[in-house]
């Protein structure tokens, strides 16, 4: 994810505070989701929304409806928001909410807002797996962050395979003084609570819709009172006797009726789905007395719609009051139900339903798919006019059906947190011309979760560190994380709680299997551990499992777990079992244990990528080893830190003179010294850092950190990648920039950097103090990418370090992903053509240092692999690839620890760099060569996958290798399965030395 951040950093930087030109730009994209129907910048200034400045009025506007609103954004940050009524005003705050939050500044403007349909909701099943009231609490803050305002809760349900014993699950979740011992006693909500509940989301303008589901779907009523079922099994209430209709016209009573009824709302769900279509006669015969029933008790009904399905003559209520969820169209079609009377409510199953891990329907919802083909008027293949009065909206729904297969409260949040975006903006603003997936899926990232949100477990410390604070550290759509902690036992005679938050337990259990508890299912590792002995202990977790390591030897893995049970249709079928966690950060009172050094981070995942090829043909470049220094002005930004502000003369665009702005330190040069250089590109994230170049003359080195992108930096030390934004002599603007590939290529952004980053080498050589042959090049991302460009153009400098950037974008990058099976692809090919770095890297004279990680988001290992291979021969080059390293302007990537060695070694006359003497595998053991002249290696490790296909999501492993130092050779045992492999080592003092990735066909 932090992949992903940066992408969207990029996305809603170039849109808002990089770009110039402000006014009359309706295609100007807001921090915000859902987007506003209507929106106009109206001034070049960006700033930060204050809360604090915001002012709301009621306003008569009737084309804003009763949920719409305006919004007024001022230069200064501040706003004024009206509508015509309390809810509307309400949606504003939360798009102030939004805004005010976002990392980027918002331009001066005017929004009119306000949603296409009534109904924007999710359906969520606690009848077959429990979620606890303050989940949903938490869960419906989240549903009103994005404008939502339907929670549909369903009430009761049997699980859908007998995973729990031969009469399968099945469990009613209200507290019920009606029939005694009808409640679960494995969860429940008592009538004050959900009452509560109901009236807490009402005054948030959020309609909870209620649901006890019959006359299918009762096993625990028929549980409870034998004689109700009816020949179609144990989970169809028999509908020719009477005491069925008494039974649930009690049960539904209790929660209907008085002066303060449970069921607060005008709304309530009878269910009356997926019933034996033999009795369709008598099953239209019990909808329509349900229909009837909660009428009788002042509220109206809403059901499945399923009368195609019961096809038959009995007539059943039908007007506008009456709500259908359309959920599949065999079962009623919309235009049926429309043409009856009923107003309908969009649910395709095809679509929108969530079972998690159960292998059929969706685990997670493909929300790109729904974001670009669907909106509730468009029901599997069914169009229905979006103004039809009884259209009223849409909703996705996430099912339970496998009790019992060790789901928790944290997987079901996860699937319901990866929906909301793309269903809150589809059910909003429906069909949204111009806004791509790519784009929308970055503002959505940074949009996130409500203010004082936290369902996903996200760490506060920096770079995904754990804070002091943090209840549990969990994994999400960002990826996953590890806890690193020692431990050391002296007594594992009872089971001892390590950590704890309350919902999930770190257990070392007696016998000394270590393992986890939550949501009712305990999971243990397969070997006991020692006693007495310090062990290092990892557990590192995902959306998909738990692995748990000991001083590196792996002793328990869930991911991959089934359990064998008989499923609905009498078959026997292996199931995925569940065993995921949110690791307890509180550590809990443990006798006869010492646990210490806890150490929790997340390890950032990265979007999908696919796969394209191309034959190009590259740029003739100017011989640019004579280029002179380039012309300098001073920048009206005061010098801090030893740190300047200066233009310098960039190349021309469409015949017209550019500057480039950049920061300049020098450190103190002793009288007939001199001291070295680098060059310093950022990545897509921003503009000149004046960090980076001061942490690097701080060290020595005479730095120049420059914008490649037409902008000057922000203001604000260390926040210059906020503040960012273009000048009036900005050259074309980035990243990328494939859509300009047709342009003259003196025009094009990537020629306009390169020339920046070798004018800036140009700059640092013409500087007193400074050595012409000793200046380096780095660069993060994009910069990482330029870095490989700027080295093949520019052979003066003295070695080139690429963090996370490499060659072959039009085999394997995410940018590839983008651009396959769109209008731009022949774009993006032929810009591939002129501009990716496989063209210049024969060029190159290096040594080169590769950093990254093994799941980069943008520019994935193979494409890595094929850079190295690339270059010219004899070019030495030295790789530090790390495992799920996060991408980002990170310390890791700017100046970690294997760069400022590297470039000491080279520049300063350091101490020897470490590198690889080889790696290979024979007859089942790999082995390898490491040397390290002035450092001592202190662990070797083979890393390998067993995954084919996309390499960003390919699971790595970690093997600990036999080191001889004597020999300094190492060697393991290859796993069997394995797809790709390398080997790392590690120096005393921290840096990473790599071989070269190994595919295996």
């Amino acid at each position: 994810m932090r992949g992903m951040e940066k992408t969207m950093l990029c996305v809603l930087s170039a849109a808002l505070g990089a770009t110039a030109v402000f006014a009359d730009d309706v295609s100007v994209r807001l921090p915000m989701v859902p987007q506003p129907r209507e929106w106009k910048a109206t001034d070049r200034t960006a700033a930060k929304i204050d809360p604090a400045k915001a002012t709301y009025a009621i306003r008569a506007d009737d084309a804003l409806g009763a949920e719409g609103y305006a919004l007024s954004i001022a230069a200064d940050g501040s706003v004024s928001a009206t509508a015509p009524t309390e809810q509307g005003l309400f949606w504003a705050r939360r798009t102030v909410d939004q805004l005010a939050a976002a990392k980027t500044p918002v331009p001066a403007g005017t929004m009119r807002d306000w949603p296409k349909y009534r109904v924007r909701g999710v359906m969520l099943d606690v009848g077959r797996k429990f979620v606890r009231l303050e989940t949903l609490r938490a869960m419906l803050k989240d549903l009103v962050h994005y404008k939502m305002n339907e929670f549909h809760i369903h009430l009761n349900d049997d699980g859908a395979t007998q995973f729990t014993g031969p009469e399968g699950y099945s469990a009613f979740r209200l507290e019920c003084d009606t029939y005694p011992g009808l409640t679960a006693k494995d969860g429940h909500y008592t009538k004050a609570e959900f009452r509560s509940f109901i009236k807490e989301a009402a005054a948030m303008g959020v309609t909870v819709i209620p649901e006890i589901d019959s006359p299918a779907h009762s096993g625990c009523f028929i549980k409870y009172r034998k004689g109700l079922d009816g020949k179609y099994g144990p989970t169809h209430l028999a509908l020719d006797k009477p005491e069925v209709r008494d039974f649930m016209e009690k049960l539904f009573a209790e929660y209907l009726d008085g002066d303060d009824p449970v069921f607060a709302g005008k709304y309530v769900h009878v269910g009356t789905d997926e019933y034996d279509k033999r009795e369709a006669e008598n099953f239209r015969a019990y909808t329509d007395w349900a229909f009837k029933m909660v009428r009788r008790h002042g509220h109206e009904p809403r059901a499945w719609g399923s009368l195609d399905h019961a096809a038959g003559k009995t007539p059943v209520v039908a007007d506008r009051n009456v709500q259908m969820d359309i959920w599949h169209n065999p079962y009623y079609d919309p235009v049926h139900a429309l043409d009856a009377g009923y107003s309908i409510v969009a649910i395709p199953d095809l679509n929108l339903y969530v079972v998690p891990a159960a292998g059929f329907y969706f685990d997670y919802l493909v929300v790109e798919d729904i974001f670009q083909n669907w909106e509730p008027c468009t029901i599997a293949g069914r169009v229905i006019d979006p103004n039809h009065p009884g259209l009223l909206g849409g909703k996705f729904a996430i099912w339970n059906d496998l009790s019992g297969n060790g789901i928790s409260e944290d997987d079901v949040i996860d699937r319901f947190l990866h929906a909301i975006p793309t269903i809150a903006e589809k059910t909003w603003t429906g069909a949204q011309p111009g806004l791509g997936w790519r784009e929308f899926e970055a503002i959505a990232r940074n949009v996130g979760e409500a203010p004082g949100v936290n369902l996903q477990d996200r760490v506060s410390g920096a770079n995904g560190a754990a804070g002091a604070n943090d209840r549990a550290i969990g994994w999400s759509d960002e990826g996953g994380w590890t806890v690193d902690f020692e431990l050391v036992i002296s007594d594992a005679a009872r089971d001892v709680v390590l950590f704890d938050d309350g919902t999930s337990q770190v257990v070392l259990f007696a016998g000394g299997k270590i393992g986890f508890a939550r949501d009712g299912y305990d999971w243990r590792a397969e070997r006991a551990l020692p006693v007495g002995k310090k062990l290092g202990v990892r557990f590192a977790g995902d959306a998909q499992g738990v692995t748990v390591t000991v001083d590196g030897a792996a002793v328990g893995d869930t991911h991959g777990l089934t359990k064998l049970c008989r499923h609905w249709n009498g078959k026997m079928k292996a199931y995925r079992s569940v065993r995921t966690l949110h690791f307890p950060l509180q550590e809990a009172h443990h006798p006869g244990v010492a646990v210490r050094n806890v150490k929790a981070r997340t390890v950032f995942a990265s979007p999908p990528v696919n796969e394209a090829g191309l034959k190009p043909t590259p740029v003739v470049w100017p011989d640019v080893e004579r280029d002179a220094a380039p012309q300098t002005w001073k920048a009206d930004f005061p010098e801090k830190d030893g740190v300047k502000a200066i233009w310098y003369e960039g190349v021309p665009y469409k015949g017209k003179p550019t500057r480039v702005f950049a920061y300049l330190a020098m450190p103190k040069v002793a009288p007939g010294k001199t001291v070295p250089g680098i060059v310093l590109v950022h990545g897509g994230l921003g503009s000149a850092f004046r960090r980076w170049a001061k942490h690097w003359a701080d060290r020595g080195y005479a730095a120049i950190s420059m914008d490649t992108c037409g902008c000057v930096s922000g203001n604000e030390y260390g926040d210059e990648q906020r503040g960012h934004r273009r000048h009036e002599w900005a050259g074309p603007q980035g990243w990328g920039a494939f859509d300009k590939a047709g342009d003259p290529v003196e025009d094009q952004w990537a020629y306009h950097a390169v020339a920046a980053v070798v004018r800036a080498n140009s700059l640092l050589r013409s500087l007193p103090g400074v050595d012409p042959n000793r200046i380096g090049l780095t660069g993060v991302s994009w910069g990482g990418y330029l870095t490989c460009m700027a080295a093949g153009v520019d052979r003066r400098f003295a070695f080139a370090a690429p963090v996370y950037g490499c060659g072959f974008l039009d085999d394997d990058s995410v940018w590839n992903d983008k651009a396959k099976g769109t209008p731009g692809e022949a774009d993006f090919q032929k810009w591939c053509g002129l501009f990716d770095p496989r063209h210049y890297l024969c060029n190159a004279r290096g040594p080169f240092l590769f950093v990254d990680g093994s799941n980069d988001f943008a520019y994935p290992l193979d494409s890595l692999q094929k850079t190295c291979e690339a270059l010219t021969p004899g070019c030495c080059y030295y790789r530090a690839t790390r495992v799920r390293m996060p991408h980002g302007h990170i310390p890791e990537a700017e100046h970690p620890k294997e760069l400022e060695d590297f470039a000491d070694w080279l520049l300063k006359g350091g101490k020897d760099y470490p590198f690889c003497t080889g790696a290979s595998a024979k007859d089942g053991v790999v082995t390898c060569g490491f040397k390290a002249p002035m450092d001592r290696i202190v662990r070797v490790e083979l890393e390998y996958t067993k995954d084919a296909g996309r390499w960003q999501d390919r699971t790595w492993e970690t093997v600990p290798m036999t080191w001889d130092d004597a020999k300094a050779s190492g060697s393991a045992k290859m796993p069997a399965g394995v797809t790709a492999w390398y080997v790392n080592a590690f120096t005393e003092d921290g840096k990473c030395v790599s071989s070269d990735l190994v595919q295996i066909p």
